[in-house]
């Protein structure tokens, strides 16, 4: 089996609906180009035997997001620029850490001002960082986006099923701006596993997202998941795959210049 890969792997409405200038969407009229300072770190322990000792690794990446939009109401997403330095632990636990390795660039394109997508989006990455209600939500209220991620086991592909419960919470000012928060929970747990196989994917995490309202722009999100993924179709003579893995995940986004 591949080894595992760190995942390259957020207001108030009046009375009335609001107008479209109050709404949480993106102001993608007029060509233009918003960078943001991107971050992720994982710390994994993952053991390849029911017996074995667990491996404990880290690693950190860095880069920048950049969301340009074009001028037909749609933006293309880049992340850029990213390395990502790797941490492994010595039998004494002390930490031992790799050179920066470039990442490729990501790209996606058409995001909608809803922060949908013309095409369907497999990467659970951009979904998370830049999320946003589809619908309009007064403080309090919460919407349910669905979430799902693949487990590729060699002869078996399973997808685990979920949610981002997304909650307008109100209002903070944030790097000086006046901030609409979304405060979000992730759960994606919920898979169809044959009876005598052991297969397992959990993601529960909690998220914090931030826009301006007056200037229809994102300016940050903080991500914290939970994932676990145990794989177990051994056969009698011990032949198959095994892998319990265990990963704490934080991603930070934050407009540069805010």
């Amino acid at each position: 089996m591949k080894k595992f890969s760190f995942l390259f792997l957020i207001l108030t409405f009046w009375s009335c609906n609001p107008s479209k200038e109050d709404s949480l969407s993106w102001d993608f009229s007029e060509p233009k180009a918003y960078n943001y300072s991107f971050t992720q770190s994982v710390k994994s322990e993952n053991k390849v035997s029911d017996t074995s000792k667990a491996i404990i690794q880290s690693a950190k990446a860095q880069g920048t997001l950049e969301v340009k939009s074009t001028s037909n109401a749609l933006a293309n997403l880049t992340l850029k620029n990213v390395g990502m330095k790797s941490i492994s632990y010595d039998e004494a636990g002390n930490a031992i850490e790799g050179p920066s390795t470039p990442i490729p660039n990501k790209v996606v394109k058409g995001m909608k001002e809803n922060g949908t997508y013309v095409n369907p989006l497999p990467d659970l990455l951009f979904k998370l960082v830049l999320a946003l209600p589809t619908k309009e939500l007064k403080e309090g209220e919460s919407e349910k986006i669905p979430l799902e991620m693949p487990l590729n086991t060699g002869d078996v592909n399973l997808v685990s099923k979920g949610y981002h419960t997304l909650t307008f919470s109100g209002f903070e000012n944030w790097n000086n701006r006046k901030c609409a928060v979304i405060k979000g929970k992730i759960d994606i747990s919920d898979m169809d596993v044959p009876s005598e196989k052991e297969y397992l994917y959990s993601n529960i995490g909690e998220t914090t997202h931030y826009f301006d309202l007056e200037n229809r722009v994102y300016i940050g999100s903080d991500i914290k998941m939970a994932i676990t993924i145990r794989v177990n179709d051994l056969n009698e003579q011990g032949m198959g795959t095994y892998l319990n893995l265990n990963s704490e995940n934080r991603i930070e986004l934050k407009l540069k210049d805010s």
